[in-house]
């Protein structure tokens, strides 16, 4: 018993130190894990600046001298804004007003008679030539006109003719074999007249729409020069 006793009081320090070194192994890994985890996560925060919106000074700090900096963002926004917001302002001006009124009496009075020119329509009865058929022989180009009294001979072909013109065609032989020698030249000679005035009126139209065109051009310069 005392040799069991004598090895247990010379092994007790050994137990003691050991023990202390565990102590200290886990204090000093908690304060490196405490260390490592500061450093991580609070290394954003280090080179941050000290003075931010709404934050006092620690200290005051005097110019040596008075600048003014353009805020970009805010004054492009303000301009942004200005300009949605802004209304186009419209001048009156008399003289131009003037002008488009006798342009427009000018173009009234030319078109009535273009339209007194042109003649009645239809220009036969309906009865005789319906007013798809009268449309067409009125404007149709010349050439078109020519196939169409060529093709009024008792033998002559329509397999190379439009559709308007065989039915034009087939109208007129028609009232050719119901009337008269001479209504039928009648017909024709009322048929030629209207195509006449329609070019003329064509020409008056085309004609007045380009001295429309050189008009408003000469008022919008000298609207423009007036302003």
């Amino acid at each position: 018993m005392s040799l069991f006793r004598r090895d247990y009081r010379q092994t007790r320090p050994k137990s003691k130190r050991s023990h202390l070194k565990n102590r200290l192994y886990s204090i000093g890994m908690f304060v490196f894990v405490v260390l490592s985890l500061s450093s991580g996560l609070g290394y954003r925060f280090y080179n941050q600046p000290k003075l931010d919106i709404d934050k006092i000074a620690p200290q005051t700090l005097t110019a040596p001298s008075s600048a003014n900096v353009e805020d970009v963002k805010t004054t492009e926004e303000r301009r942004r804004e200005a300009r949605s917001g802004a209304s186009a302002v419209w001048v009156d001006d008399p003289v131009i007003n003037e002008q488009i009124h006798q342009n427009l009496q000018q173009l009234f009075t030319k078109g009535n008679q273009i339209r007194e020119n042109l003649g009645n329509f239809p220009f036969v009865k309906t009865s005789v030539l319906s007013t798809a058929t009268q449309t067409y022989l009125r404007q149709a180009p010349e050439p078109q006109w020519q196939q169409v009294l060529r093709g009024l001979n008792k033998n002559s072909n329509l397999t190379g003719l439009n559709s308007a013109q065989q039915l034009a065609v087939k109208k007129l032989r028609t009232y050719r074999e119901s009337n008269s020698s001479q209504a039928f030249a009648q017909l024709l000679k009322v048929i030629a007249q209207a195509r006449q005035r329609y070019n003329i009126s064509l020409k008056a139209l085309s004609a007045m729409s380009k001295d429309n065109t050189q008009s408003v051009c000469t008022a919008n310069a000298r609207g423009i020069s007036h302003q």
